[in-house]
């Protein structure tokens, strides 16, 4: 089921950096572990934890051709509801001095014992790049700003 989809047009010169540094931060989170900026802008894949706790992330990388294109999946399992996976997709293209960044957000009942519907909210990382542009001088694309809930 898709809980959340966005594309945000950040403009500015910093607008890359900043994008990057939010995904940095999350991906880290999200494992619990320590990544470096270039091992998340690399073509990667990470597991950490097993069973319920587990957490998979792969990225894929085209930087050879402009504009620039990244992306990152990450799958893990819900730690509330059993048979329940959240899938999480974010992409992000660098053009110059304006960076894309794309996300969505799913969940794949994998039980038919799954009753509890998903609650849509905003992604924490749509969240720490809200925080990361209030510091910069890049700035959404008047067009393109994130959902509130």
């Amino acid at each position: 089921m898709l809980v959340y989809v966005n594309s945000i047009e950040i403009i500015g010169e910093n607008s890359f950096h900043t994008a990057s540094r939010a995904i940095h931060g999350w991906l880290m989170e999200k494992l619990g572990t320590k990544l470096t900026l270039t091992e998340c802008f690399e073509q990667n894949e990470w597991k950490s934890g097993t069973g319920r706790d587990s957490t998979w992330i792969k990225s894929y990388i085209s930087k050879e051709t402009e504009p620039a294109y990244y992306a990152w999946k990450l799958k893990h399992s819900d730690s509330l509801i059993q048979g329940r996976q959240w899938l999480i997709e974010i992409s992000l293209t660098k053009d110059n001095y304006a960076t894309l960044l794309s996300c969505s957000v799913q969940t794949d009942e994998q039980s038919t014992l799954v009753t509890i519907p998903a609650k849509a909210s905003r992604p924490r990382l749509i969240g720490y790049l809200l925080e990361s542009l209030k510091k910069t001088r890049s700035h959404l694309s008047p067009l393109k700003q994130p959902a509130q809930n």
